[in-house]
């Protein structure tokens, strides 16, 4: 089958990817050498039937891989009826009729997946992705950590160094949508990063509630989610929003 990849990459991938498929587990490359402008100008390449997901291996100083699920293909379907009516005179007529033709088209809705995030030693690793509800989200991974995250879209580089690797939708599809009437709009769901994983306070207003001040234990990276009314949170210089939703539940 034909696929096309287009990516963005760092100056320091490549030159050149060999490519590999889950078809037989990644093991052997079906496409070595390709070069990077043919990954960046969206050329057609040729991928194994039935591959649903490409692994980009970077060759060259960078040595990284980044996997890429392929789209499935729109499937058109057409039906054309035909009547026929012959009467039988001393002159035979014959009278075709057509019915309109009749397409349907169907897309295949996008997976949401699991990927690992891991940020390499020495510095921050901030990464932006789009999470199982369709909306636009961004993670920050400390030196040396590493953490899962899912998204419908391959997570891409805001700053720092790194992996993304794809790890499954075994985690991601326990996910469910639950509907109910005490969605607050005038508040947000917070995770927060503690930089230096020492002790440091903040202080917020949790929805219905009076004035909370807690901290961070030493070697604590990150709060669980909280909510807090929007514009009561306050934080000290090493401490940093890792994520923000509106609304709490």
């Amino acid at each position: 089958m034909t696929i096309q990849i287009t990516l963005t990459m760092g100056a320091d991938t490549g030159p050149f990817f060999d490519l590999y498929s889950n078809i037989d587990g990644f093991a052997v490359p079906f496409l070595t050498n390709v070069p990077k402008a043919s990954l960046t100008g969206g050329t057609n390449l040729s991928a194994p039937d039935g591959a649903t997901t490409i692994r980009v291996f970077s060759k060259g100083v960078c040595v990284n891989s980044v996997d890429i699920t392929t789209t499935a293909p729109t499937t058109t379907t057409t039906t054309t009826s035909t009547t026929t009516t012959t009467t039988a005179t001393p002159t035979t007529t014959t009278t075709t009729t057509a019915t309109p033709t009749t397409t349907t088209t169907t897309t295949a809705a996008p997976e949401c997946l699991e990927y690992s995030i891991f940020a390499n030693q020495g510095q921050l690793f901030n990464v932006s992705y789009t999470n199982c509800s369709g909306a636009p989200d961004s993670i920050i991974i400390d030196a040396g950590d590493e953490f899962p995250v899912c998204s419908i879209t391959v997570p891409s580089i805001n700053s720092g160094a790194g992996s993304i690797t794809l790890t499954g939708l075994d985690n991601c599809s326990t996910i469910t949508t639950t509907t109910t009437t005490a969605f607050d709009s005038n508040c947000t769901t917070y995770v927060l990063y503690n930089a230096q994983q020492g002790d440091e306070a903040f202080s917020y207003t949790p929805c219905g509630g009076s004035t909370t001040v807690s901290d961070f234990a030493s070697g604590q990276a990150a709060t669980p989610p909280f909510c807090a009314i929007n514009g009561t949170l306050v934080y000290g210089g090493n401490i940093f929003i890792q994520s923000s939703n509106p609304g709490c539940i």
